[in-house]
C-alpha cells in the first residue's frame, strides 16, 4: 500500500485544516483564559460586528437558536435574504452608539474598507471619547473591510500593544 487513494488524500487534507484551525483556536482561548486573569475587564470591553438578517434567517454556524417550532419543517426564502450590518461596543457602562450600516434611504450597504474606516473615524472615536473608559479593546477578524491596506494602517492599529 504505497500510495492513499483520493478519499484517503481527501481526509488527511481536512484533518490537516481542521486541526490547525483548532490549534489557533486553542493558542486563541489560552491567551484569553491569561488575559482574563490578569484583567476582570477584558471581556466586557470587546465589540461586536453582526449581521441581522430581515427575513428571520439565522447563521447556525456562529448563533445557536432554541425554538419551540420543528426545526425539520420546509419553508421556501429567497436566495439571499435581506440583512442589516449593525456596529456596536458594549462596555460594562453599557453600549457605545448603534451604527446600522444604510445608506439616505435606509437600504442596506455592503461594509467596504472606505465605509468601515469612515465609521471608525466619525461614529466610533467621538461616541468613545465621550465615555469615561480607561481602556478598551478592538476586536476584528479577517473580513475585508477590516485587512484592507488603508484600514490596517489607521491609527487605532498603531496604538494596539500587548500586556
Amino acid at each position: 500500500m504505497d500510495s492513499l487513494t483520493t478519499q484517503q488524500s481527501i481526509l488527511v487534507i481536512q484533518t490537516y485544516y481542521e486541526n490547525g484551525r483548532n490549534i489557533k483556536k486553542i493558542l486563541f482561548a489560552n491567551f484569553a483564559l491569561v488575559l482574563t486573569k490578569r484583567r476582570r475587564t477584558f471581556w466586557p470591553k470587546c465589540s461586536f460586528l453582526i449581521h441581522f438578517h430581515l427575513n428571520g434567517y439565522v447563521n447556525k454556524q456562529n448563533c445557536r437558536f432554541w425554538g419551540a417550532e420543528n426545526p425539520h419543517e420546509y419553508h421556501e426564502q429567497p436566495l439571499h435574504p435581506e440583512k442589516v450590518t449593525v456596529w456596536c461596543g458594549l462596555w460594562p457602562g453599557g453600549i457605545v452608539g448603534t451604527l446600522f450600516f444604510e445608506d439616505a434611504d435606509e437600504t442596506a450597504i455592503t461594509v467596504n474598507g472606505e465605509r468601515y474606516r469612515g465609521m471608525i473615524t466619525d461614529f466610533m472615536w467621538p461616541k468613545l471619547d465621550r465615555i469615561d473608559a480607561e481602556d478598551l479593546w478592538f476586536q476584528e477578524d479577517g473580513a475585508t473591510a477590516h485587512t484592507s491596506r488603508q484600514t490596517i494602517a489607521r491609527e487605532i492599529s498603531r496604538l494596539c500593544s500587548l500586556m
